[in-house]
């Protein structure tokens, strides 16, 4: 990843740029989910796993469907709670 000086910005695997963030499992990407954040690599947005447990799902359930890891999904919900709440 070629980052860009000072801007908080890198250059991804494609060559679209992308906002990085606080949080490692976390990034926006133009192009990519209409540039909503993401999780990093799985290409599944934030919302997903927000609504997931909004609607009472489990992390079992999301690990499972998902194949993610838990610090993905965590990292998802915390930076939702950080960013929007």
């Amino acid at each position: 990843v070629v980052r860009g000086i000072g801007s908080g910005l890198a250059f991804g695997k494609w060559g679209r740029t992308k906002e990085e963030t606080e949080h490692p499992h976390v990034e926006r990407v133009p192009g990519v989910q209409g540039g909503q954040p993401a999780i990093v690599g799985a290409r599944i947005p934030v919302w997903i796993i927000v609504d997931h447990f909004k609607a009472g799902r489990s992390l079992g359930y999301i690990l499972e469907n998902y194949n993610l890891t838990a610090e993905q999904v965590y990292d998802a919900l915390s930076y939702y709670l950080r960013t929007y709440r």
